[in-house]
């Protein structure tokens, strides 16, 4: 997975995942505990968003947002997530 995202966002986000990976792994983790499956494909795609330290707040906001059946609205069109970049 890793290499995949090197090969989008370059090798300056390695480094950037490292020094944060604290951060970037509460949000991931964040993702999981919402039971959204496709939380491996949301960081491949935005990982900028995981080194968010207030990407919690920004995920809740887009999920009241989406309403009730966001996990549904999320897993049919995780291009929802651009608004958060």
């Amino acid at each position: 997975m890793l290499e995949n995202i090197i090969d989008t966002y370059g090798e300056d986000i390695k480094e950037d995942i490292l020094e944060n990976k604290d951060i970037v792994l509460e949000n991931y983790n964040f993702l999981q505990e919402l039971n959204i499956t496709s939380v491996d494909e949301i960081f491949q795609r935005y990982i900028t968003i995981f080194l968010d330290e207030d990407f919690k707040n920004k995920v809740n906001k887009l999920i009241s947002n989406l309403g009730e059946d966001y996990i549904e609205k999320i897993e049919e069109n995780i291009s929802i997530f651009d608004s958060l970049l």
